[in-house]
């Protein structure tokens, strides 16, 4: 089946003019979303010919049990006004989302008008326009019936669309490199850059041991006899060391719930690894720059001269610093954790589905309990009148 021949049973849209209402998770889809949103309504101008307004709303995109994404419960949290003049809805969400072992880029939902992304499947190279192309050929998915006055962008790079039994379309990536793609894209969403400052402690404990590096003139000799490779090797086991402490002992790494959640566990876990791994390696580059920088304003060229009976250059202060750093990280790092206010539920994307389904059965809950109470008032003021009318009518009665 060709995805762009379907029909559909809708009814005509619009032809004056189009509004169109995107939904994104906080954090880098709103970010993203937002520089794209100009973009999306020119395109989409440019392909249908007619006026296009865009919404544009931060809201939480909630996925059920089953990873399937609940429009109607995201539409919510929306202004009423916007959902009752939308045309369609594009969502635009932070969680990866696969078909069997496929990444999915978008799946659209006709019945419900609306069509969602997965920001990691698109990818992190061009990522403005990959975007814009998936969302224009949503909305020409959702908008069969509409005339088209130019032609659709080709889906990015391996996508494909296939159809669904039960109706959704899915724009899927190919295994391999969107597989690739799609795990990089959840280390940019999780922002490693961005988790460094929660690793405070641990920098500080490992820049106070590496700084012995600079005072000890065995440290010095020692940096000087190994060779870059065996340096490179020291740098690289202190980084996995650190990194595997860390997932460890915050208890970051999945453990598949059932058999068809394997292939999601993988992601998931491969993410947090690469995520973990990034946040350490800039760490220690930081680490690497304190030290250097503090080993040239201590370390007297002459005297580093004299220790190692050779010329004092600037490669010297490197190894101190490289080993030195290497030093620190093994030794400062080991027993150090994220700082004690952040949340490490936050950092990955299956402990951010995890809080989000929690949030959602917490406000289902609060829902449930407001409706009984309201519904208990009811019955309590109608039982009041009831009681009321019965008194009325006695006394009535009396008096005749």
């Amino acid at each position: 089946m060709d995805a762009t021949d379907r029909t559909s049973t809708s009814p005509a849209r619009p032809t004056h003019a189009l509004h169109v209402r995107l939904l994104s998770d906080p954090g880098m889809p709103t970010r993203l979303l937002t520089r794209t949103e100009p973009h999306l309504a020119e395109a989409l101008t440019a392909l249908f010919g007619i006026e296009v307004h865009v919404h544009r709303t931060e809201a939480t995109i909630v996925l059920d049990d089953d990873e399937l994404v609940d429009i109607g419960t995201t539409v919510r949290e929306g202004s009423a006004e916007e959902e009752e003049h939308a045309d369609i809805v594009l969502a635009l969400t932070e969680m990866p989302r696969l078909d069997g072992t496929h990444p999915l880029l978008a799946e659209v939902i006709p019945e419900q008008d609306a069509a969602v992304l997965s920001l990691p499947a698109i990818g992190i190279v061009t990522t403005r326009r990959r975007l814009t192309d998936v969302l224009v050929l949503c909305a020409a998915q959702l908008l069969p019936h509409l005339p088209r006055r130019g032609s659709l962008p080709r889906p990015p790079l391996d996508g494909n669309w296939t159809a669904t039994p039960d109706g959704p379309l899915r724009l899927r990536a190919m295994r391999g490199l969107g597989t690739a793609r799609t795990v990089l894209g959840m280390v940019a969403t999780n922002a490693p850059w961005r988790l460094a400052p929660r690793l405070g402690r641990a920098l500080a404990l490992a820049a106070a041991t590496g700084a012995f590096g600079i005072f000890y003139s065995s440290v010095w000799e020692m940096s000087t006899a190994l060779s870059v490779l065996r340096l490179a090797l020291i740098s690289a086991l202190a980084v996995v060391t650190m990194t595997i402490w860390l997932i460890a002992g915050n208890r970051m790494w999945e453990r598949a719930e059932g058999r068809g959640r394997a292939a999601t566990e993988v992601f998931y876990n491969l993410s947090t690894v690469l995520t973990v791994g990034a946040t350490v390696s800039i760490l220690y580059l930081l680490l690497f720059g304190f030290i250097l920088g503090a080993g040239l304003i201590v370390i007297d060229p002459d005297y580093l001269a004299s220790v190692l009976a050779r010329p004092a250059s600037f490669d010297r202060y490197v190894d101190i610093a490289w080993l030195s750093a290497s030093m620190g990280v093994v030794a400062g790092g080991l027993g150090a954790s994220f700082d004690s206010h952040t949340d490490v539920r936050t950092l990955t994307h299956r402990g951010r589905e995890r809080a989000r389904k929690a949030q959602e059965r917490s406000e289902q809950k609060r829902e449930a309990q407001e409706s009984r109470e309201m519904q208990g008032s009811r019955e309590m003021q109608g039982s009041r009148e009831m009681q009321g009318s019965r008194g009325h009518a006695y006394e009535g009665s009396r008096s005749a």
